[in-house]
C-alpha cells in the first residue's frame, strides 16, 4: 500500500512554495465541501521546534493555494495550536468569497425584491459568480429578529430556509436554489458516471444506499467511497450517474465531499435523491 503523505509540495503560501523544512512537518491536508456550509481546507502540522510560528502560514488572512486545486485561492481564517512536546498547528482556510459573505453588515429591510436577485447582487458585490434558480417577489428582505448586524450568508441561510432551498459554494461560484432544481441539472454542473463491480475505472469502492417513503424532501440517500484521483474532482450539486446497481441505478445529487489530499486516501461522497416539490414556492 502506498504511503499516505500529504501533498504539501503543492501548497503555496502568499504565492510562494513552502520551504522543504516546513513542508516536512505537514501531517495532513483535509478538504471538506458540503451543501449549506462554507468549504474548508485544513492544514495540520506537527512542529517539534516551532518553526511554523514565524511562517506566513501562521498569519490570519494569508492566501493559500494548491497548484492543482480548481477551487482557486483560500485564506487562513482560524489557527489552532496545541502545545506539548512540540506544537500541533491546524490552519483552517476558506475561500475569499466565503470570507466576504460572512462579513457582518447593518441595513434596513428591502421591499419588492426577489431572493434570487438579492443573492445575485450581494454575491457579485462580494466578488463571486452566481448561478441561481428564479424566484418570486418577496415582501421584504432584511435583518432577522432584533439583531443589529448579521452577515450576508446569514440572510441567505434565512432565505433558503423560507423557500426550502439550499446553497453551495465552490470554485468562486455561489449556487442557490432548491435541491430538485439541482438534481434536474439547473446549475449545469458535471455529471459523473459511477458503476458497481463493473468497471475498475468507474467503480465505487464501497456503497451504502437507503430508499424511504418517510422523508417528504428526499426519496433516498447514497454514500459512496471513491478512489482518490476520481472522487476529489466532485463537488456539492454535481450529479452521480449510478449504473449496474439494480433499483438504485440512476441520477443522484451530491451533497458533500470530504477527503485527505494525499493521493492515496479514499474520498467520502454523500448524495441524496430529492423529491419534486409539490409547489415551487420560489419559482416564477
Amino acid at each position: 500500500m502506498a504511503e499516505r503523505k500529504p501533498r504539501a509540495d503543492l501548497v503555496r503560501i502568499a504565492g510562494n512554495k513552502l520551504r522543504a523544512d516546513l513542508s516536512d512537518v505537514v501531517t495532513e491536508i483535509a478538504l471538506d465541501f458540503s451543501v449549506g456550509s462554507v468549504a474548508e481546507l485544513a492544514i495540520t502540522a506537527a512542529d517539534p521546534t516551532g518553526r511554523l510560528d514565524g511562517s506566513p502560514l501562521a498569519a490570519l488572512g494569508t492566501t493559500v493555494t494548491m497548484t492543482d486545486d480548481p477551487q482557486g485561492s483560500w485564506e487562513v481564517g482560524s489557527i489552532d495550536a496545541v502545545y506539548g512536546a512540540g506544537i500541533v498547528w491546524t490552519y483552517r482556510c476558506r475561500s475569499k468569497l466565503a470570507k466576504n459573505l460572512r462579513q457582518r453588515f447593518k441595513s434596513g429591510a428591502e421591499t419588492n425584491v426577489s431572493p434570487t436577485e438579492w443573492v445575485k447582487r450581494k454575491v457579485r458585490n462580494a466578488g463571486g459568480r452566481v448561478v441561481a434558480q428564479p424566484s418570486q417577489k418577496q415582501v421584504a428582505i432584511g435583518q432577522a429578529g432584533k439583531q443589529d448586524r448579521q452577515s450576508v450568508l446569514d440572510v441567505i441561510g434565512s432565505l433558503a430556509g423560507e423557500l426550502e432551498w439550499g446553497w453551495a459554494e465552490h470554485g468562486g461560484t455561489f449556487y442557490f436554489g432548491d435541491a430538485y432544481w439541482a438534481l434536474t441539472g439547473g446549475p449545469k454542473l458535471p455529471t459523473w458516471p459511477v458503476t458497481w463491480k463493473k468497471n475498475p475505472r468507474s467503480d465505487a469502492l464501497e456503497m451504502q444506499v437507503n430508499l424511504s417513503d418517510d422523508d417528504t424532501e428526499s426519496r433516498g440517500t447514497l454514500d459512496l467511497t471513491l478512489p482518490h484521483a476520481f472522487g476529489r474532482r466532485l463537488r456539492p450539486w454535481h450529479r452521480i450517474q449510478l449504473s449496474d446497481a439494480g433499483r438504485y441505478s440512476g441520477i443522484w445529487l451530491v451533497q458533500s465531499v470530504s477527503y485527505l489530499d494525499d493521493d492515496v486516501s479514499t474520498v467520502d461522497v454523500s448524495c441524496n435523491l430529492p423529491r419534486k416539490p409539490a409547489k415551487k414556492g420560489g419559482s416564477t
